[in-house]
C-alpha cells in the first residue's frame, strides 16, 4: 500500500489492511517518505514493513542529505519494530551501504 493510499483514505485503508491481516496477509507501506506523512501512522496501524521511496536510495552514496534521511527511517522504523526494505538498487556502492545501516532487506 503506497504511503498515498494511506493519507487520502486513513480510516478506510486502515480497516482494509485489519481485514488482510486477520487472514494472515502483511501489509508493507511502500514509497515512505513521498506524502505527507504523519509518524503516528507507523506507530499506531497494523503495518508491518515500510518501504523506502526510491529517490532516496537513488544517491544514498553521494547525497549526505539522502543518506541522513534513510538512517533515519531505519533507526526510527526498527524502535517501532518495523521491518526496513529498499527497492531500486542501482549500482554496487549502494547495496553495501545501506546493509552498513542495516536495512533489513534489499
Amino acid at each position: 500500500m503506497t504511503e498515498s493510499v494511506l493519507l487520502d483514505g486513513a480510516e478506510q485503508a486502515i480497516d482494509l489492511i485489519n481485514q488482510l491481516k486477520a487472514m494472515g496477509i502483511k501489509v508493507t507501506l511502500d514509497d515512505f517518505g513521498t506524502g505527507f506523512s504523519s509518524l503516528s501512522y507507523l506507530r499506531d496501524q497494523p503495518i508491518p514493513k515500510v518501504k523506502f521511496y526510491l529517490a532516496f536510495i537513488k544517491d544514498i552514496t553521494t547525497d549526505t542529505r539522502n543518506a541522513a534521511n534513510e538512517q533515519g527511517i531505519i533507526i526510527m522504523a526498527h524502535q517501532l519494530s518495523l521491518v526496513v526494505v529498499a527497492e531500486g538498487i542501482e549500482n554496487r556502492d549502494q547495496q553495501p551501504d545501506l546493509v552498513h545501516r542495516q536495512c533489513d532487506r534489499l
